[in-house]
C-alpha cells in the first residue's frame, strides 16, 4: 500500500546522490560543482551512518515503519519483487545486494573527492569503511 500519491520513497536514492555528484564533478572537471554541493553530500554519508544500518549488521537496509507503509524502497519496488524462493515475500529489514554496492560506490567515489580537496582523514575513514562493507558482503553471499 502506498502512503501517499505521488510517493517518492527510496533506500538507494541517498547513495546514487552521492555517486551522481561526484560523476558529474570528475565529467564537468570543475571543482566548483561538487564544493557548491559539499555540504548536502556530508549529510548524506549522515544520513547513511545514521539510518542506513538498522539492525547493526554492518549492512545497509531498509524497513518501513508504517503499517500502511511501501514495503518494498528501492528500483524494484513492486509488491512481490523481493520474495523467497517459495513465493513469500520478503519482509524487512531488507539489505538488497544493490544497496550494498551502491553505498560502497559512493564511499570510495566520495574518499576520492575528499582527498583531492586535502581532507585525508575523511578519505581514509570512508575508505574503510568501505572495505569493512565489501567484506561483510563477501562474507554472506
Amino acid at each position: 500500500m502506498i502512503p501517499h500519491t505521488p510517493y517518492y520513497g527510496t533506500a538507494d536514492a541517498t547513495a546514487l546522490y552521492l555517486i551522481t555528484l561526484c560523476q558529474a564533478w570528475k565529467w564537468l572537471g570543475d571543482d566548483s560543482v561538487f564544493l557548491q554541493h559539499q555540504q548536502v553530500a556530508e549529510r548524506c554519508l549522515d544520513w547513511i551512518d545514521r539510518y542506513g544500518d538498522l539492525d547493526g549488521d554492518g549492512l545497509q537496509e531498509y524497513q518501513t515503519r508504517s503499517a500502511h507503509g511501501y514495503e518494498n524502497m528501492a528500483w524494484k519496488d513492486a509488491g512481490d519483487s523481493v520474495m523467497y524462493p517459495d513465493g513469500s515475500p520478503v519482509r524487512g529489514p531488507k539489505a538488497l545486494c544493490e544497496l550494498q554496492s551502491y553505498t560502497y560506490d559512493a564511499w570510495m567515489r566520495m574518499a576520492d573527492a575528499f582527498e583531492h580537496f586535502g581532507q585525508a582523514q575523511a578519505a581514509t575513514r570512508l575508505r574503510l569503511k568501505a572495505d569493512a562493507l565489501r567484506q561483510r558482503f563477501e562474507s554472506l553471499f
